[in-house]
């Protein structure tokens, strides 16, 4: 079993180190060499053997708190480490790439978003008998820290990255005047709108080509009659010119698979709202729209197969209205699939409970796979954008706004993501006279 035992300052911990089961989806052949279990079984059998032979127990799992794949059984998630292991002390997670930071019962849980942005710092206090009488967890933001010159000046690195990045940008131009790397499609013209507002994604407030590419894709690869799909980046954006895979990392980060899920109407209507939470309420005086801080925008899923309203003027959970389904109001009863990344439908559709259905079908490929074979498919791409949904019951006609708005965008104000720009506010802080 995948564990050894360490001692520090004359404390004996055990660490279990245990991998993601579902590395035979992502690998293919090279993992049939060896036998991959649950890892909550898995993690009781390593303590069972080591309990009485150490003070602290470790363990470090390469799966996120939900399950990804097996909802049911739970083998992929660390929820199940934790309900048949209550007496580990840390257990570290990862795969999902969030910040956890908690503590259940006497486990501390940590966990870090990915491309070494964080890294997690653990304290355990001990008494005389070497057992754990205090935890605390906190997360370390790595943007304060110089990377490593030993290894930013390392020439194996260095060239590999360098080769790496080339090609995913569309490598050198040779003499015939081809690029030799992964140059696959050429957009006819850029696909975001510029942001009215500095700092508040335009992307985020209006139905764009960007996602309807991406929705697009999925509704045709799934045959799905409904799918949801994030903008993960507020940059995110497709330019005029060449494509190439710098182009889909850019708008679409993460390696997801796609599910197609059976929904009812009225599933449906409840993952909506769960996806436009991400808003601030609009209150009188407001000339912006923001974003709940509580909420990331990755979590913000936008819709293909419906028509559909967000009126901002209703609290979380009200807010979704005139939902029509092929030209008629979608009735709670309506029988549906819906298409949908992988994660979204662990962490949110199960996890939440939102949808009690199963998946039906999920994709070999990664949704990026799907992107990039849509566009070389087609060569040349250009923006579409159907409208199907928008924003109301806000009113951003203040005579100040346009003052407001030139105030921000010439760097002279400040706007938070998190609170909307509002006159009433603005005129008591003297900023509108």
């Amino acid at each position: 079993l995948p564990y050894t035992i360490v001692t520090r300052g004359g404390v004996k911990v055990g660490i279990i180190g245990l991998t993601n089961p579902n590395a035979p989806r992502w690998d293919g052949e090279k993992t049939d060499p060896f036998v991959f279990s649950a890892v909550g079984p898995a993690a009781r059998r390593a303590i069972d053997i080591i309990a009485d032979k150490v003070d602290v127990i470790v363990v470090v799992s390469h799966v996120g708190i939900y399950p990804e794949y097996d909802e049911e059984g739970g083998s992929d998630g660390a929820n199940k480490i934790l309900e048949l292991c209550p007496e580990i002390d840390v257990l570290i997670v990862g795969h999902d790439h969030n910040t956890i930071k908690e503590i259940r019962g006497n486990t501390v849980i940590g966990g870090t978003r990915n491309l070494a942005r964080e890294v997690i710092r653990i304290d355990l206090a001990l008494d005389g008998n070497k057992r754990v009488v205090d935890r605390a967890i906190a997360i370390v933001d790595m943007a304060d820290y110089e990377p490593s010159d030993l290894i930013r000046g390392n020439a194996f690195i260095v060239e590999a990255h360098e080769e790496t990045r080339d090609y995913i940008l569309g490598g050198p131009v040779g003499d015939d005047g081809v690029r030799s790397g992964g140059v696959f499609g050429v957009a006819a013209t850029t696909f975001q709108p510029a942001n009215e507002i500095r700092g508040i994604p335009e992307g985020k407030l209006r139905d764009t080509a960007v996602m309807d590419l991406i929705n697009e894709v999925q509704l045709a690869n799934s045959g799905a009659d409904v799918s949801g799909a994030a903008l993960f980046a507020d940059t995110s954006d497709i330019k005029a010119g060449d494509i190439n895979y710098g182009t889909i990392f850019g708008i679409y980060k993460y390696d997801n698979t796609l599910y197609r899920v059976p929904v009812t109407g009225a599933e449906l209507k409840a993952y909506m709202e769960w996806s436009a939470s991400c808003y601030n309420q609009w209150v009188p005086g407001d000339i912006s729209i923001s974003f709940n801080p509580e909420k990331p925008g990755y979590l913000y899923d936008m819709f293909a197969g419906v028509d559909y309203e967000i009126d901002l003027s209703q609290p979380a959970g009200r807010r979704i209205k005139n939902v029509m389904y092929k030209g008629s109001p979608l009735k709670d009863t309506e029988q549906l699939t819906l298409a949908v990344n992988n994660y979204r439908y662990s962490s949110a559709l199960k996890a939440q409970k939102l949808v009690a259905g199963t998946k039906e079908w999920e994709s070999p490929n990664s949704i990026r796979d799907m992107l990039v074979e849509y566009i070389k498919e087609r060569g040349v791409i250009s923006p579409k954008v159907d409208n199907n949904w928008r924003i109301v019951g806000v009113d951003l006609s203040s005579p100040y706004r346009t003052q407001v708005i030139k105030l921000v965008n010439d760097g002279k104000l400040d706007v938070p993501y998190g609170k909307s720009l509002n006159i009433n506010d603005l005129k008591k802080s003297g900023v509108i006279k």
